[in-house]
């Protein structure tokens, strides 16, 4: 019974330890979009969806985009194109990302078991206190339907804070 409650001490231990290694304060915005794809996979008109909320700092965001794929996915390489419009002003900002699914050899390079995960860094972003985003992303690959992707995420991380605006303090 002993070693029964010290094999859960751990457990926990390490499950605390993970839920707070994991957390960035700095991330405002994490979320993975599942599309419930049909047998030929993800289709090209198949587009993505993302609304991000008014950010409460100025200052340089990050983004991460993230790939989830099963072994079903059979191509080296996954192009997807992003449209971001920063509202209200409606900045229009496109990108191309490529996740390198497999090397020259056919490794796998996610990571993960089953499901491999895939992430790709975009240029820093500025927005201002109050900004939001609406983003879509779809695949621009010449087959029409990719099967093995599992879902794409974002997330949007507070890199730089502006500086003080003195005006702020002003009363």
């Amino acid at each position: 019974m002993r070693q029964s409650n010290r094999h859960i001490l751990i457990l926990l231990v390490f499950t605390v330890a993970l839920i707070f290694i994991g957390c960035n304060r700095n991330t405002i915005y994490s979320h993975y979009e599942l599309r419930p794809l049909n047998e030929q996979g993800w289709e090209q008109t198949d587009t993505l969806y993302y609304n991000v909320p008014p950010v409460k700092t100025e200052g340089s965001y990050s983004e991460k985009i993230s790939l989830r794929a099963n072994s079903e996915y059979p191509f080296t390489e996954l192009v997807v194109v992003i449209r971001q419009k920063v509202l209200p002003e409606g900045r229009i900002r496109m990108d191309t990302v490529t996740f390198h699914v497999t090397d020259t050899e056919g490794n796998n390079l996610g990571k993960g078991l089953n499901l491999k995960d895939y992430q790709a860094t975009l240029k820093e972003l500025w927005l201002h206190k109050g900004d939001s985003l609406s983003i879509r992303m779809t695949h621009y690959m010449r087959k029409e339907h990719l099967p093995g992707i599992m879902g794409l995420g974002l997330s949007l991380t507070l890199h730089a804070p502006a500086s003080i605006d003195a005006e702020e303090y002003e009363e």
